[in-house]
């Protein structure tokens, strides 16, 4: 029985050798084969002499057709570059929200003594770390050209009626809170740009201001200058 066209059976492969899939093999190493494997006579070997190189060729031959093929390895190549990163100075600034000073009283309470209010920790700021120091400055807000002699602040009830005050650095209420390096309170050092510095408000409304009820209202920025 011979095998169908383009294939064969194990015992017609030394008249065309199959590969794994049964498929003819390529007709190079067909005749390798033969010359191997057919007419043994003129092949022979002879004891104690050097294998055929047909034969050896002919034992390659699983290697090619019944192992598969090894991968192969690809190349590679490396290279080295440098990160650079710069990190900034900066600061944040926040507040309580309103320095709320209560009530004036003009009659009786303040007739005669100032209104003197105490807000710790009102003013946070936070800075890059190891920032060594900043100065927080005050300014003297919107109606400033209103204020009554001795103060350098007013409020507003928004009737052309004003109440003079002034922000402070210390308990005692003399060291006056302003706008420049030199009249500003210096915070610092900063340890982690997570942790803030705090600083406590001062304000006061000096006595014997004669004005009328009503609330009062004025409108302060702070600045963190670093």
């Amino acid at each position: 029985m011979k095998p169908e066209p383009g294939k064969c059976f194990a015992a017609y492969c030394v008249q065309r050798a199959c590969g794994q899939n049964g498929r003819a093999m390529p007709h190079g190493i067909y005749v390798l084969m033969r010359k191997a494997v057919i007419n043994p006579a003129k092949r022979r070997l002879k004891l104690g002499g050097k294998p055929s190189r047909y034969l050896l060729l002919f034992s390659l031959l699983p290697f090619a057709f019944g192992l598969p093929a090894l991968p192969v390895q690809a190349g590679s190549s490396s290279a080295t570059f440098q990160v650079g990163m710069k990190i900034v100075r900066n600061c944040r600034i926040t507040t309580s929200g309103t320095f709320n000073f209560g009530n004036y009283d003009p009659v009786v309470a303040n007739a005669s003594a100032p209104l003197r209010v105490t807000v710790p920790t009102f003013i946070s700021v936070n800075c890059t770390k190891n920032t060594p120091s900043v100065w927080v400055g005050l300014n003297r807000g919107r109606n400033s050209k209103h204020a009554p002699a001795g103060s350098h602040r007013a409020a507003s009830d928004g009737k052309r009626n004003y109440i003079g005050y002034d922000f402070y650095q210390d308990s005692t209420f003399t060291t006056l809170w302003e706008n420049t390096r030199a009249t500003a309170p210096t915070l610092g050092p900063f340890t982690s740009a997570k942790t803030a510095v705090t600083v406590t408000a001062y304000g006061q409304a000096p006595a014997g201001q004669d004005v009328p009820v009503g609330t009062y209202t004025d409108t302060i920025t702070a600045t963190v200058n670093f």
